[in-house]
């Protein structure tokens, strides 16, 4: 009796004894926790690792995992994450947290199965729902994020990011079709007008067919041209990460059909890399002698893509163009956009290009009829030429600063613009120089002549959300290259076609 006595004057006295171990742990994570508040993560991610480390707290551990995410160390708060799940696993909440912070990261394929199994304890749980239905969309289980938008919108009838997810999906799934006009005109001299076509529609993630057609008029200082190139194909989806576009067409020329095919292979690496590969047998249609006589070439190209969040950008390849004559020009790319102002209505890019392309041979050929050079007048001096049948560069080396920038003037109205502007470039550039041979007659001598030239290109363009179903862009794009300056401005007009019980 003696002994219940003084304890239950300890506990009065000093409640502490009773009590002092979980006013500590209070203590210790609303402090923390007030410290994240305040923008202290270091402070409270500190405080949270020594607590954590002597505590198998849930709270604590909840608490230090979102610190860490707020720090933006991922990895780390992952690690949190699991520790949590391996001695709670039955906390669904933690499930939906981790689940969370996977999504916001991309991991879809591991946020997944966390927000199914939340849902298993809280099957009506609306937010574990949308990211699901969005994990869905993204990763091309359209009817999958339908059909769990529409149950979303069922017992929510207020909740607008189900109506978001079933409005992105119609626009997604709808038949469009897309009209380009453009004409341009350069200083070879060339004119063109051109139309492009395009339809297609959704129907899966492995039949998503289209139809283009394109049909271009040239015009020449002594000719005219017709071409016509009609192409069908199909994009294959393998989940989020994998996809697959071909396409096999007729290339109609002077009579003539040649058959061509496009084959793009797009790998997703991680959050921020994709691999690309592509090859297609397309034609040849910028030189003055690929007009009046078409023809058909092989372009491959291969490609690692960098997207940080829309902000850094970058793109690093090496591209073949080979020719049916055996020729082939070889060029290596890169470039590196980084954000100078980002925010909702304004963003500006800058950065550095580089290129180096080189042709095996050069199609550099005097102009037809060639002269008469049997004319001392004319020995040292140049003879005018062209390529024929197509540009063959010779190491080209480019050097260039480059931007982007967009503006978003509203919802439906916004400009954009990307520009390049060399630093520095150089090429060797082939002329004909009239010469005598040993022979001491009048001959055509090709020779090479380091030349630095000043290539410029600006695309910029508006663009216009008429409605859900209506988008229309303006496009204006001017090339200053070693080649050919030029000037171009098209139209695109994109329809879809949005039934309204689908919206």
């Amino acid at each position: 009796m003696r002994l219940i006595k003084i304890f239950l004057f300890l506990c009065i006295f000093f409640p502490d004894i009773l009590y002092g171990q979980t006013t500590e742990i209070q203590d210790t994570i609303s402090y923390a926790r007030n410290k994240a508040y305040e923008k202290n993560f270091e402070e409270a991610n500190n405080l949270l690792s020594i607590y954590n480390s002597n505590n198998n707290d849930i709270n604590g551990l909840r608490l230090q995992a979102q610190v860490l995410y707020w720090m933006k160390n991922f990895s780390e708060a992952t690690i949190v994450y699991e520790k949590a799940l391996s001695l709670f696993p039955g906390k669904a909440v933690v499930k939906l947290e981790y689940g969370r912070m996977l999504f916001e990261l991309g991991n879809y394929s591991k946020a997944r199965p966390l927000l199914d199994e939340f849902l298993l304890t809280e099957p009506a749980h609306a937010e574990a729902g949308i990211l699901l239905s969005y994990i869905d969309l993204w990763t091309g289980n359209i009817n999958a994020a339908r059909k769990r938008a529409l149950l979303l919108q069922k017992t929510y009838p207020d909740n607008k990011e189900s109506a978001a997810i079933l409005s992105e999906i119609a626009v997604y799934t709808a038949p469009y079709i897309d009209l380009q006009p453009t004409v341009f005109s350069d200083d070879q001299p060339l004119k063109d007008f051109s139309f492009a076509i395009e339809t297609g529609k959704y129907f899966s993630g492995l039949f998503s067919p289209a139809i283009k057609a394109r049909f271009d008029n040239f015009k020449l200082s002594d000719s005219s041209s017709h071409t016509l190139w009609l192409q069908a194909g199909n994009t294959f989806s393998f989940g989020s990460k994998t996809s697959l576009h071909f396409f096999a067409g007729v290339f109609q020329h002077n009579n003539n059909n040649e058959a061509t095919y496009k084959a793009e292979l797009s790998q997703k690496i991680s959050k921020s890399f994709i691999f690309e590969l592509s090859t297609e047998k397309r034609p040849y249609q910028y030189s003055l002698a690929s007009i009046k006589n078409p023809f058909l070439y092989q372009l491959t190209d291969v490609a690692l893509n960098f997207n940080k969040a829309d902000k850094w950008l970058a793109k690093a390849g090496y591209q073949i163009q080979y020719f049916k004559d055996a020729n082939f020009i070889q060029t290596i790319y890169a470039w590196l956009l980084a954000p100078l102002i980002s925010n909702s209505s304004f963003s500006l890019k800058a950065g550095y290009a580089f290129s180096h392309a080189n042709a095996d041979l050069n199609m550099y050929q005097p102009k037809s009829p060639i002269p008469n050079i049997n004319n001392p007048a004319l020995l040292n001096k140049e003879v005018s030429g062209i390529y024929d049948p197509y540009f063959t560069p010779n190491n080209q080396i480019i050097h260039a600063a480059i931007a982007s920038m967009n503006i978003s003037f509203s919802k439906n109205v916004s400009f954009f613009s990307r520009a390049s502007i060399a630093v520095s470039a150089r090429a060797d550039n082939p002329k004909f120089i009239v010469v005598r041979n040993n022979g001491n007659q009048y001959v055509l001598n090709k020779t090479y002549a380091a030349t630095t030239y000043n290539p410029v290109e600006f695309f910029n363009e508006f663009r216009f959300k008429c409605s859900s179903r209506c988008y229309l862009n303006l496009n204006y794009t001017y090339s200053s290259l070693l080649f050919y300056k030029r000037n171009q401005g098209s139209l695109q007009f994109k329809y879809l076609f949005i039934h309204a019980k689908n919206k």
